[in-house]
């Protein structure tokens, strides 16, 4: 199987690796050691990173016309791209799973059928 992900992606998982362990709000953080094993187990991942050159113009008529969110277009438009299936983990309060399927024919919910 062939992973592809908007290079965005590396980004947003630190990102919310490091709230987990440092969270703002008045969740308990998780133990440092666990939240570093997660980010060694992300970084082995075989995924394809796509360069955002190639997805922009499309990122935007997504973002523009889909009324995607300015980091949804990303994943959208890269599954578009390869003309691959788009896994969501689950349903979100701004409709991304609907917006999403709109913009392509191959999007599931993790939710709501086996990977």
């Amino acid at each position: 199987m062939v992973a592809f992900a908007p290079e965005i992606l590396r980004c947003e998982f630190l990102k919310i690796a490091d709230e987990k362990r440092r969270p703002r709000t008045g969740e308990r953080p998780i133990d440092g050691e666990v939240v570093e094993r997660h980010v060694r187990d992300f970084l082995k991942l075989r995924i394809t990173y796509v360069r955002g050159e190639s997805l922009v113009q499309d990122a935007w008529e997504l973002l523009k016309d889909q009324r995607l969110s300015a980091t949804d277009c990303w994943y959208v438009a890269c599954a578009r791209r390869f003309d691959a299936e788009l896994w969501i983990s689950h349903e979100h309060a701004d409709r991304l799973v609907d917006k999403a399927r709109r913009a392509h024919d191959k999007v599931f919910l993790l939710t709501q059928r086996r990977f």
